[in-house]
């Protein structure tokens, strides 16, 4: 259930102010020293074995997926996360380059043409049930998730496929592009060349196990057991999901890559930092982000190893363009030209933290440094408001030709809240009306849809994904899930254009350009990208990375020390 949430925070905080806007805004804070948030349950213990004797870790830093079903249209970063050490594709993405590399295909080879990819399936492979995983289950993967039934529209991923189209519409049986040669080999034809095949749908892609789906009708796999409990070939098996608590993981000791170290690992779901921040001081939680006001409390406790990593979580508002309100980008930029994001990254983040200014990491090699941005300016908010035809009233609030006022609602997750209510006084001191509604803990019904809410803040993780993948996901029609409904057809072509582009620098300038007509459209209103800031305690040892992401994709590496 969503409950109304007014401007004042009330849970237990230290707190550093910063008078900005006519409005008092709150540091990103957890509760103080010695106090706990309420539903904390610090009976769980980060334990070194767990009941049966296995050696167990408990994480604090991943959200609750809405399902753990590969191909589903609803994921997230905790879905991608948990995916990379429970499932595998046929290739991986590898840390830090993100240049495509072995998983469930040993190698593979090219044609010429670039139209052809002959995979060589690793030999003895089993999965979690202990049956043989062969290149049968990689032909039904392909063909349930490009089958009409399967939910959602055909992902731009698979539509490269020869006969992905087809099938989706019911015109054919089976994906004609996906062929068995015999148990360790397949063969993936496609439509055109695309330099991001193996990047995406060879990778994000997990192969399901024909022999447990195939009697499931395909529009009902989406909500079976599996979808909750499945049964992968990754390093991990999911063997309990309790709703709203805890996800917990028992080793694979038959995993092709070696049976990782730690038997158990316990992802406990804790959108609430002030949780995250007593658990990892009472032991509850062996590791987890922290906020910034509290990060010292560890650096100053040398039994804990405190970790400052790159932000790659870009924070935004995103908008139902298909409402009147947000259909003008008049309106969208003015959003992003009134939020002063520096002040709000030095009160609220303490300033560990960077201005958010596109939805991939500056890290990124198809980054575009000079696409349109939109630093603070309220002048020319006030201005762009005028321009659509939104005059001042006498309460503050504007108000258009038809006495409508410039009301919305921000849909804020329980995670967000405080960038939610620091980004409200902004908005108001040009002349919005902002009523926050909180998404509160332990709603895991998965990312809002067109239709369902007017504004939300929202996040997304880079490099989970290829980031040519990230800008996909948002802004190339058709997408099998539509949180915007955003679409422009010179960006849709030239999506079509850098996939077909078999040059690295021709690739890398459609995507310049790709940005350049995103941003100019203004679709998103990027606020900030947060630091990661890691505390691991003193019972574990974690690899040097680079990322986060890159942290929790190698957990078969962890040691607890002796």
């Amino acid at each position: 259930m969503k409950t109304r949430s007014s401007t004042s925070l009330t849970r237990r905080r230290l707190l550093q102010s910063a008078v900005v806007a006519g409005a008092t805004l709150p540091v990103r804070s957890t509760a103080a020293a010695g106090s706990s948030a309420s539903g904390s349950t610090l009976a769980l213990g980060a334990r070194s074995s767990s009941q049966d004797g296995r050696s167990q870790v408990v994480i604090g830093a991943w959200a609750e997926p809405a399902t753990l079903l590969s191909g589903a249209p609803v994921t997230g970063a905790s879905y991608q996360q948990i995916q990379r050490v429970i499932a595998n594709g046929l290739v991986k993405l590898g840390y830090p380059s993100f240049e495509v590399e072995p998983d469930l295909a040993e190698s593979w080879e090219t044609s010429e043409d670039h139209l052809t990819h002959t995979f060589t399936l690793r030999s003895g492979v089993t999965w979690h049930d202990g049956e043989p995983f062969t290149a049968e289950d990689v032909k039904f993967t392909y063909d349930l998730v490009t089958a009409k039934e399967w939910p959602g529209g055909l992902d731009s991923y698979f539509a490269q496929i020869a006969g992905a189209t087809e099938h989706k519409a019911g015109e054919a049986d089976q994906l004609t592009g996906v062929e068995v040669i015999d148990d360790t080999h397949v063969k993936v034809t496609l439509v055109q060349p695309d330099a991001l095949f193996l990047a995406s749908a060879a990778s994000r892609q997990r192969i399901l196990p024909k022999h447990v789906l195939e009697s499931i009708p395909v529009a009902d796999i989406d909500k079976s057991d599996f979808a909750r409990k499945p049964i992968y070939t990754g390093a991990y098996i999911v063997e309990e999901w309790k709703q709203g608590e805890s996800l917990t993981l028992r080793a694979n000791p038959d995993y092709f890559g070696g049976a990782p170290a730690i038997e158990t690992v316990i992802s406990r779901f804790i959108p609430d930092p002030a949780t995250t921040y007593a658990e990892l001081s009472s032991g509850g939680l062996d590791i987890g982000t922290v906020s910034p006001d509290l990060l010292s409390t560890f650096e100053n406790d040398s039994a804990y190893t405190v970790r400052e990593l790159p932000g790659l979580r870009v924070i935004f508002l995103h908008f139902d363009l298909t409402l009147p309100l947000f259909s003008d980008s008049r309106v969208r930029k003015a959003i992003r030209h009134a939020v002063d994001k520096q002040t709000v990254i030095d009160a609220l983040l303490l300033g560990k933290g960077e201005v958010g200014r596109s939805f991939i990491t500056p890290l990124a090699w198809i980054f575009n440094p000079d696409a349109p941005d939109y630093p603070y300016d309220p002048k020319q908010a006030a201005n762009l408001l005028d321009e659509a035809g939104w005059t001042l009233g006498d309460d503050g609030v504007r108000v258009n030709a038809d006495g409508e006022r410039l009301a919305f609602t921000l849909t804020v997750p329980t995670a967000w809240r405080e960038d939610g209510l620091a980004v409200q006084p902004f908005l108001q001191a040009v002349g919005f009306e902002v009523t926050i509604e909180e998404q509160g803990a332990g709603q895991s019904t998965g990312p809002l849809q067109v239709g369902e809410y007017q504004a939300a803040v929202n996040g997304w993780n880079n490099y989970i994904i290829d980031p040519r993948a990230d800008l996909q996901r948002w802004f190339q029609n058709p997408r099998p899930a539509d949180q915007t409904g955003y679409k422009n057809d010179e960006v849709d072509a030239l999506f079509l254009k850098a996939r077909a582009a078999l040059d690295k620098e021709e690739e890398k300038s459609l995507y310049f350009q790709i940005q350049e007509l995103v941003e100019t459209d203004a679709p998103l209103a990027y606020l900030w990208r947060e630091q990661d800031l890691l505390v691991v305690g003193p019972r574990l040892t974690v690899p040097e990375t680079d990322t986060l992401s890159e942290l929790y994709d190698r957990i078969p590496e962890w040691r607890l020390n002796d």
